[in-house]
């Protein structure tokens, strides 16, 4: 209804706790000075383009926050593509997920949700993969909450289970962190054994022999991942007698995510259609506009409109894994962070530590704007119009109810910025930004654009052939991601006091 849900409605202490950056400044240390708004993106400009002819192209990168608009988003693209004539752009907070871009392309057609979150309303078999659907999506768990409650079986799949998660789900499956690739590769090789699925069916498709011959059997599967046998048992079975069918999987939630889970998900859901069944994949995010990354471009595998990058032909990276394997390699000598804050990280600081200079626009200081030798005020989502993508890839319009402190929003700024680096769009206004995104994504995506940019378009899949994947099922431990944005980092403390209240201790 009209209810906030508790990010929302607590979430103002963020901005009133919050000190401000409200002026531009340059310089380091006991030398930063305040600075004004033109001599700072000339500084900038004139440093990382500098860099660029010495090093090359290769050797500086753009990194956005995934919670910035998708006109912010498009100018950072310019900056990269056409200010610094490279690849090298991306989000530090989605690179770290291990996520490819377009990782469903080959299975699904699309990286996306295949429908809206209103196939939940006749759903009969809900499954809800490495969400928490009382800590990480509340305002889709109450509809999720709803569609039980009018019938729908619940499974959940989730190392680390709720309350809510216990007392809805029909079972609940709870497989070692980094193993869920496994969990689900067994569960298709019951569906197989059960007779649900034919194996000769599965091999008809493309990919399916290669499949088939790298199931995990489903006794295995139990003894790899600690999920009680009668519990994934149960869970085959309910696959199996279900007609409509809602996965719900978190993309970019690092704690319950396993190399190829996500790609292990998408074969279920094409053996689920072949056997009659409506499978749906609902693609909820935990990074407010990370579903806009792709189609603003600010990825390093797609140019605005998620025109592949290749066709670009620019030095740099052409993928989430190759730019992350640069930063590792630490071959950045200048960067531009537009919101995040690797520095607040030991091992993201580590990628930056030889870097000649980097720069930073931010609304809030951090590790980063401390350690920076330029930084430009932005603005918090408070006070940034523009649009966002639902996970559903529709973009939403958000006003600006307050006007931050420098009096010029974020995207103002970097206008100002890709002038200076010669990169102007030809831009002035922000809806002429918006309608550059609507009329990129309009004519690389024809019909897939409801997908990503959905403005009443109805949804239709690829009709044709699919193919099937075979990922590697391997366990593969990984730590937890730290936020590297302010709203990530205000979320965690948030749920790390709700659990201490749980366990009875001591509030902070």
């Amino acid at each position: 209804g009209e209810y906030l849900c508790r990010y929302g409605r607590f979430g103002i202490e963020l901005f009133h706790k919050a000190g401000r950056i409200s002026a531009p400044l340059v310089g380091k240390a006991d030398s930063r000075r305040e600075s004004t708004l033109g001599e700072t993106v000339r500084q900038i400009a004139s440093r990382m383009r500098g860099i660029t002819d010495e090093h090359g192209p290769e050797s500086v990168a753009v990194l956005v926050s995934p919670e910035l608009t998708n006109e912010e988003m498009y100018l950072a693209s310019t900056i990269a593509r056409d200010g610094l004539a490279t690849g090298n752009i991306g989000s530090l907070s989605i690179m770290a997920t291990g996520n490819e871009s377009a990782a469903l392309d080959a299975t699904l057609g699309v990286t996306a949700s295949t429908a809206e979150r209103s196939v939940l309303r006749d759903a009969d078999l809900i499954i809800c993969s490495n969400t928490s659907i009382d800590q990480d999506h509340l305002v889709l768990a109450v509809e999720v909450q709803d569609a039980v409650r009018a019938g729908a079986r619940l499974i959940v799949s989730n190392s680390l289970l709720d309350q809510t998660d216990r007392m809805l789900s029909d079972t609940v499956l709870d497989p070692m962190r980094g193993r869920s690739s496994i969990l689900w590769s067994g569960v298709i090789s019951g569906l197989i054994s059960s007779g649900a699925v034919g194996a000769d069916a599965l091999r008809a498709l493309e990919g399916g022999s290669e499949l088939l011959r790298s199931l995990v059997p489903l006794e295995q599967a139990v003894d790899l991942t600690g999920v009680k046998r009668e519990s994934l048992e149960r869970a085959v079975e309910l696959l199996g007698s279900s007609r409509k069918i809602v996965v719900v999987h978190s993309p970019d939630r690092s704690r319950d995510q396993a190399p190829g889970d996500m790609e292990m998900i998408a074969d279920l859901i094409v053996l689920l259609r072949k056997r009659g069944a409506r499978a749906d994949l609902l693609l909820p995010r935990m990074s407010a506009n990370s579903t806009g990354l792709e189609v603003a471009g600010a990825d390093p595998a797609f140019l605005p409109g998620r025109v592949p990058s290749s066709k670009a032909g620019l030095p740099g990276a052409s993928s989430r894994s190759e730019l992350m394997g640069r930063l590792e390699k630490g071959g950045i000598r200048a960067a531009l962070f537009l919101g995040e804050d690797p520095m607040g990280n030991d091992r993201s600081a580590s990628w930056f530590a030889d870097a000649d200079f980097l720069a930073v626009m931010d609304w809030a200081p951090t590790e980063t704007t401390r350690y920076a030798d330029a930084v430009l005020p932005g603005s918090s989502l408070l006070e940034s119009p523009g649009t966002r993508c639902s996970f559903e890839g529709r973009p939403v319009e958000y006003a600006a109810p307050v006007e931050p402190p420098f009096h010029i929003p974020g995207w103002k700024v970097l206008l100002e910025l890709a002038g200076a680096m010669g990169a102007d769009p030809g831009l002035e206004g922000l809806e002429e930004i918006t309608a550059a995104i609507r009329k990129a994504a309009s004519s690389s995506l024809g019909d897939l654009v409801a997908f990503y940019w959905n403005q009443g378009e109805e949804r239709r899949l690829p009709t044709g052939e699919v193919g099937l994947a075979s990922p590697d099922v391997m366990a593969k431990p990984s730590s937890i991601r730290p936020p590297l944005t302010h709203i990530e980092r205000y979320k965690r403390e948030l749920r790390e006091l709700e659990a201490q209240r749980y366990r009875g201790g001591p509030l902070r």
